[in-house]
């Protein structure tokens, strides 16, 4: 991070007071169509109409939980989708699914498993979720301590 603008990978470069995200380019700066992000309640979308990218470029930034980010470039119809809210951003904002059990398996596939809270109590946020590489995540541990029991 330098200058409060994160640099991923993929060359997407975001100002973090700003939230404003752009591609260098050989034709200089272009915004994607449109960038996706999480604060603390919500996933935000903000669609950009000057300066685009020509192609259906999306990006989305996700927090990583330990201070760093990492980015995905997608389709804009996927930007904000619920597949995309499910599973890079683990459900955050969501009122009626919450995180239930998440497993790595030896390859590095990844499963997330939701459960459906039907009375919607409260919606999920990303940062109880998120945990630095190589830690169980939340929900694993608050599913594995969760008992059934049946009438």
């Amino acid at each position: 991070m330098q200058n409060n603008e994160v640099r991923c990978e993929d060359g997407l470069r975001v100002n973090l007071t700003t939230m404003n995200a752009t591609f260098p380019t050989t034709q200089g700066s272009l915004h994607p169509v449109s960038f996706v992000y999480v604060d603390d309640k919500r996933v935000v979308k903000v669609e950009y109409n000057a300066s685009v990218i020509p192609d259906d470029v999306s990006a989305l930034l996700i927090p990583d939980g330990s201070g760093g980010y990492s980015s995905v470039v997608m389709n804009s119809v996927d930007a904000d989708s619920m597949f995309t809210r499910m599973f890079y951003l683990n459900g955050h904002g969501l009122k009626y699914f919450k995180p239930f059990s998440f497993q790595r398996g030896l390859i590095g596939t990844t499963v997330y498993v939701f459960r459906v809270d039907w009375e919607g109590r409260g919606e999920s946020y990303v940062n109880q979720w998120l945990k630095p590489a190589g830690e169980t995540p939340a929900a694993e541990t608050s599913a594995a301590n969760e008992t059934s029991t049946s009438g």
